[in-house]
């Protein structure tokens, strides 16, 4: 148990400023075929809020993990860290927009013009 405890103070005390850093919550994914035209709208647009508010926070993690010291053990554990949270956020913006253009394929397939 000390060592869990330890190891976690480690890992704050290596990156103060990485609390800076908050990932964008996903918008909530909308069913096309049964959206407005306006709900559909917002959703489009909440997607590619969500996925530039990514871009950012992926940024930012990455600017973190530039500037920690990778020189002692507690780092590489902060580095996989950051790298896993790059990786599930991108994850999330690859699902995001999938769902995103889903949405949009069974809202033209439900209202043809």
């Amino acid at each position: 148990m000390r060592s869990v405890v330890f190891l976690a103070f480690c890992l704050c005390a290596a990156t103060p400023a990485l609390a800076q850093c908050i990932a964008p919550v996903p918008p909530a994914p909308v069913d096309g075929a049964a959206a407005s035209e306006e709900q559909l709208r917002t959703a489009m647009a909440q997607a590619r809020e969500f996925i530039a508010q990514s871009d950012v926070y992926q940024g930012c993690v990455s600017t973190e993990m530039e500037s920690t010291d990778l020189t002692n053990t507690s780092a590489k554990a902060v580095e996989a860290s950051i790298k896993s949270r790059i990786a599930a956020n991108q994850a999330m913006k690859e699902k995001v927009g999938t769902a995103a253009n889903s949405a949009m394929q069974a809202y033209k397939m439900a209202h043809p013009h």
